[in-house]
This record gives C-alpha cells, sequence and structure tokens, in this order.
C-alpha cells in the first residue's frame, strides 16, 4: 500500500484522503441522526415519518416500564391542526426511538384533547391504578391544550346500554348518568395534564369474598367508569358514550373557556 501512494501525486494523494475524510463523516454523519439524540428530535422524526404536518414535543411524561420491563415516555405535542402523542425510548447509548404516533385533531380553533394512552388503564384493584410501586403519583387520563392559566374538567358518562365485555354472549350493560370530576395533575407548555381522582377512587373499593379468594371491587359509584376505562379501546357498541366538560381560567380568575369535547 505504501509503495502504491508513494508512486501517485501528491495532489491526488490529497485529493483521495479528502474524499475518504469526506466518506467517513458521511458515515458517521448517518448513524447519529438515524438514531436520534434527543426526546425532541425523536418525537418530531416519529411525527415527521408519520407523514403528518410538523410538530414539536410540548409534554413528556414521566417514564414507567412496560410489560417487558422496558422504560418508556409517553411524548405529546400539537401542530396547527392536529395533536399527536408516541411513545418515546431512550437506550443504554442514549439513542432514542418510537412507537407507533396516534393522532388527534383539534376539538375547536385554539383547542386539543388527547387522550392519554397508558399501558394499563385497569381499575381492577387499588395497586395498578399507581403510576409505579412506591406510589409516588397517578396515571393522568387527559391531555387538553388551550390558551389560559389554569382548568378543571369533568368526565360525564351518558345514560345507554353497551354490550358486555369479555363475554360470548350478547348481553348488555346499562350504563347509568355519572360525573366524575377529574384532578389537575400539572400545567406546562399550554398544555393541562389531568388524572382521575384515584385518592376517592380508593375509598370506594370493597373487598369481596368468592370461593377462590377475596378481592377488592369497586362500588356503584365507580363501576361505570371502571368499565368505560376497560372498553375505551373496544368497538363502539362495547363503549359507553361519554363527553368532558372543560372550564379554563385565566391569570385572574376569569372564565376564557367551558367547552364540551366528545369523546365516542
Amino acid at each position: 500500500m505504501k509503495y502504491y501512494m508513494e508512486r501517485i501525486p501528491w495532489p491526488w494523494r490529497l485529493a483521495l484522503a479528502l474524499a475518504l475524510l469526506l466518506l467517513l463523516y458521511s458515515v458517521v454523519f448517518l448513524v447519529l441522526c438515524q438514531f436520534p439524540r434527543s426526546a425532541d428530535a425523536a418525537f418530531s422524526r416519529a411525527v415527521e415519518d408519520a407523514a403528518c404536518e410538523p410538530a414539536e414535543l410540548e409534554l413528556l411524561l414521566p417514564e414507567i416500564e412496560d410489560d417487558y420491563r422496558y422504560s418508556k415516555s409517553l411524548g405529546i405535542g400539537a401542530g396547527e391542526n392536529w395533536a399527536y402523542q408516541t411513545w418515546l425510548r431512550r437506550d443504554e447509548h442514549g439513542a432514542w426511538s418510537s412507537e407507533i404516533v396516534r393522532s388527534y385533531p383539534a376539538v375547536e380553533e385554539g383547542l386539543w384533547c388527547v387522550p392519554v394512552d397508558w399501558i394499563s388503564r385497569s381499575l381492577d384493584n387499588r395497586y395498578e391504578i399507581m403510576r409505579d410501586d412506591n406510589g409516588e403519583g397517578f396515571f393522568p387520563c387527559f391531555a387538553v391544550k388551550c390558551p389560559g392559566a389554569t382548568a378543571s374538567a369533568r368526565l360525564v358518562l351518558e345514560e345507554g346500554h353497551v354490550l358486555e365485555l369479555d363475554t360470548n354472549e350478547e348481553r348488555y350493560v346499562y350504563i347509568p348518568d355519572e360525573q366524575y370530576q377529574l384532578v389537575l395533575d400539572r400545567a406546562e407548555n399550554g398544555w393541562f395534564l389531568f388524572r382521575y381522582d384515584y385518592q376517592d377512587i380508593e375509598r370506594h373499593f370493597r373487598v369481596q369474598q368468592t370461593a377462590t379468594g377475596t378481592y377488592d371491587v369497586l362500588d356503584e359509584r365507580y363501576e361505570p367508569l371502571q368499565y368505560w376505562v376497560g372498553a375505551r379501546d373496544a368497538e363502539e357498541k362495547y363503549r359507553p358514550h361519554a363527553h368532558l366538560e372543560l372550564t379554563v381560567w385565566d391569570e385572574n380568575g376569569l372564565e376564557l373557556r367551558h367547552t364540551r369535547i366528545p369523546l365516542t
């Protein structure tokens, strides 16, 4: 190699060295671009790859572990007409990746509502509703973006009948008209993050003893909510009709918006 290199005129050797350096930099650049180095970049890349309008990461929720013991965070952001959410995961090398992007159209001008997609939304027992094993927080359920300083929201389940889940028989379940006040978890970057009032839910558990063991079950107050949470991703015939009542205030306590957001 040294013999042949010495026979090449120095201008050509210089050009060859520059070409090799350029090739090396190109390879490094492609590797770095293939795996985003931040959650913001991973979110923007996911939205772009899904052929959606541009949007930036505005809300990154705390990490949780999925069924495979992998840690992931839920990222939420809004563009001009759509809001998006996607799961974001960082590997041991600091590179970020994303999963399927879910999109939600604007409810009205300046208002977006995103049902928060957690891995487990079961209300079967008082321990599963916690965000982690230490009980340091609770699962949020809705993220709403609109101008304002603070907000309140209430989930309203509408009276009706739906097909029962997890059965081969065609049996209908009666859903009464119930209202559940949500708790404002935090406000950040124009978003209001709401969760169920899990402390109140916990007070409505009762112990039920059967032949196979003892179980925690919810009383009549929260049975409709338990069914709605479990059937939210099912077909429409299994889902109770529901809407969100939202009220937003400015810094001086002046009401800016009171609106109803359909959820089914």
